[in-house]
């Protein structure tokens, strides 16, 4: 018994240094060299892929299945009524800049189209779900409601680098989401899908300045 309150107890705090203090040790770092924050993510993917590797335990599986076809189903149902949500909150909450890049800055919409999928949410979604719901599992048997509600949590917290509310209420939100989509579904796609879908309308209806830290959004 002890043992396993030991073990348990250490589970938490690797949890709490990897999704807490070494993103946080990273945003000071970004800040100082006032760096765009994307800068983070490559060396904290290749660390997370390289614990993943050393799992003896972890399986290729979530990675190399095909996304299951009732996840793609969900997705599609919940897009209905996300999409047009959305898109209503970005009118109502920077009308100066409702679709203004597509239409203003092509090139730049065209650029984020086709990166953010690779260089931002499939390390996300690696880092976040496919690592966290394998590497935690222990911590929240039986307590499925729990680990999306903590998945979420340290989701939003990794993007208090962004300095603004909105961008951690979304990304709290987001991750209820794609929690709830992982542990469903036990496959990378359909979440890399889903988080890909949103994070593109962001950036296209206006949303997107407050998830840069740089100029080039403004």
């Amino acid at each position: 018994m002890q043992k396993q309150l030991r073990a348990r107890r250490a589970l938490i705090l690797e949890m709490l240094l990897l999704y807490g203090l070494l993103p946080g040790a990273g945003f000071l770092i970004i800040r100082y060299i006032n760096a765009p924050a994307i800068l983070l993510l490559p060396p904290l993917t290749l660390l997370y892929i390289w614990l993943l590797w050393r799992d003896k335990s972890f399986t290729l599986r979530p990675l190399v299945t095909a996304p299951p076809k009732s996840a793609l189903a969900a997705i599609a149902k919940t897009a209905l009524i996300l999409v047009p949500l959305l898109i209503l909150s970005a009118w109502l909450i920077e009308p100066a800049r409702f679709f203004r890049m597509p239409l203003e800055r092509p090139q730049l919409w065209l650029t984020i189209m086709l990166a953010y999928p690779v260089i931002s949410v499939l390390p996300q979604e690696l880092i976040y779900r496919v690592f966290f719901f394998h590497r935690y599992a222990p911590l929240f048997k039986g307590k499925e409601r729990l680990a999306t509600l903590t998945n979420a949590a340290l989701f939003a917290a990794g993007h208090i680098i962004f300095l603004n509310p909105l961008a951690i209420a979304l990304t709290f939100l987001g991750g209820l989401l794609f929690a709830h989509r992982y542990q469903q579904s036990k496959n990378l796609w359909p979440v890399t899908l889903e988080h890909t879908l949103y994070g593109l309308l962001i950036f296209t209806t206006g949303l997107g300045i407050y998830f840069y830290s740089g100029a080039a959004m403004r």
